[in-house]
């Protein structure tokens, strides 16, 4: 690959990988872009949400819920309301390679790991990544990989 062919790939939001042989390969970003303003909104939005997440974890444990039940509903409740909310920054398709279906198992394993400790940390730690790696898909242009079109 020419280093002009590599500038004009770094030159946009795109990313850079390599592949199997080690040769520079470029990834297509999306055709659009959401504008940050918008992002940012919905931001401020799932921060919100995550935030009432671990007052109704600690709600329901209050009220005589176990720790685990408690944490699995709300922790799934909130990855499946961030899913649905990026569908307005999702192409109608979703990835055919599968990408989101892999990932999506990833996270939910991930997620079932801390259910249950009673460190409260862990779970703090778990939604904030979450909420990062979704943030992170919207921004690029790549939400089709976690969204949930309903």
């Amino acid at each position: 690959m020419s280093r002009a062919a590599i500038n004009s790939a770094l030159s946009y939001r795109g990313r850079l990988a390599a592949d199997d042989v080690g040769r520079a390969v470029t990834q297509q970003p999306p055709n659009s872009l959401p504008e940050p303003m918008q992002i940012a909104r919905w931001r401020q939005s799932a921060e919100a949400r995550m935030e009432l997440c671990f007052a109704e974890i600690d709600t329901r444990i209050v009220a005589g819920e176990d720790l685990t039940t408690a944490q699995r509903e709300t922790v799934i409740g909130f990855m499946i309301w961030t899913r649905r909310s990026l569908a307005e920054f999702a192409s109608s398709v979703r990835a055919s390679n599968g990408d989101g279906d892999q990932e999506m198992h990833h996270w939910e394993q991930e997620a079932s790991r801390i259910f249950g400790l009673d460190e409260p940390e862990y779970l703090d730690r778990f939604l904030r990544i979450w909420l990062a790696v979704i943030h992170e898909a919207a921004a690029s242009g790549r939400a089709s990989l976690y969204a949930l079109h309903s």
